[in-house]
C-alpha cells in the first residue's frame, strides 16, 4: 500500500517528502482514526497515490464524488456525536465532556497507531510481484511472515482489542481476541517446526524497530532488509 508522504515500505518509489518521514510518520499517528478514515473510503487512492488505486476501481469523477460522501459522512456522524450530542447531554459541563473526549480520541489514536504500526512495518516485505500463494500453507506463510506479535501483559492486550496478535489475526481475521492469545503458542510452535519466520517481542523494543525503519525508509538507498 502507498500512502505518499509515508514510506512503509522499501519498495514504495522515494519522493522528497519522504525525508520528513521520522516526523511526518508520527504526526500521523495524533489523527489515526481519520488517516485510517482516508484510506478506507479511498480518497489516499485518489489523491496521494501514484500508479494503480487499491480501494477505488477507478478515479472517475463519478467515483471521487463517492469516495469524498464517504469519506464527509463517516467524518461528520463521528464528530457530531463526540463533541455536539454528547456534550449537549451533559448541559452545564458541555466543555468538561468535550475536552475529555478529545483527550480520549488522542489518547486512543496514539496507543492504536503504536500498536498497529508494530504488526506491521519491519515484517516481511513481499514484491509487488509476488505471485499468488500455490497452496493453503504458502498462503499460511505469507500470512505469518507479513505481521509480526507484541509481547504484553493480558490486560493490555485488552486494552489493544487483540492487535498485539496481529499474526494470528492475519491467520484467522474472524476470531476473537481472547482466542487468538489463546492459540498463539501453538501457532508459535507450528512455525518454529517448519522453519517459518515467526516475530514477535516486548512492545518497547518492537516500537523502537519501527521507529529505526521509519527513518531506514526515509533515505532514497534504502532497500529491502
Amino acid at each position: 500500500m502507498n500512502f505518499a508522504a509515508l514510506r512503509l515500505s522499501p519498495r514504495i518509489p522515494y519522493r522528497g517528502a519522504h525525508k520528513l518521514q521520522p516526523v511526518s510518520n508520527l504526526f500521523s499517528w495524533f489523527g489515526f482514526a481519520t488517516a485510517i478514515n482516508l484510506h478506507v473510503t479511498g480518497i489516499l487512492d485518489l489523491y496521494l497515490e501514484r500508479g494503480e488505486p487499491t480501494v477505488v476501481p477507478d478515479r472517475s469523477r463519478a467515483t471521487a464524488q463517492q469516495a469524498q460522501r464517504k469519506f464527509v459522512s463517516k467524518w461528520l456522524r463521528y464528530h457530531l456525536r463526540e463533541y455536539g450530542l454528547f456534550p449537549l447531554l451533559a448541559g452545564p459541563f458541555f466543555p468538561k465532556v468535550a475536552l475529555g473526549n478529545w483527550l480520549s480520541e488522542l489518547a486512543r489514536d496514539l496507543h492504536a497507531a503504536a500498536i498497529i504500526y508494530c504488526g506491521h512495518v519491519g515484517a516481511t516485505d513481499f514484491p509487488a510481484d509476488t505471485e499468488e500463494p500455490k497452496s493453503r500453507a504458502a498462503w499460511y506463510v505469507m500470512q505469518v511472515e507479513a505481521a509480526r506479535d507484541v509481547e504484553m501483559p493480558e490486560w493490555l492486550s485488552i486494552l489493544c482489542g487483540g492487535l498485539d496478535r496481529q499474526i494470528e489475526h492475519h491467520l484467522f481475521p474472524r476470531m476473537p481476541p481472547n482466542r487468538l492469545r489463546q492459540i498463539s503458542p501453538r501457532v508459535r510452535e507450528i512455525c518454529e517446526k517448519h522453519g517459518v519466520k515467526y516475530r514477535t517481542d516486548t512492545w518497547p523494543r518492537t516500537l523502537r524497530s519501527v521507529l529505526g525503519e521509519l527513518r531506514r525508509l526515509s533515505a532514497r538507498e534504502a532497500a529491502a532488509s
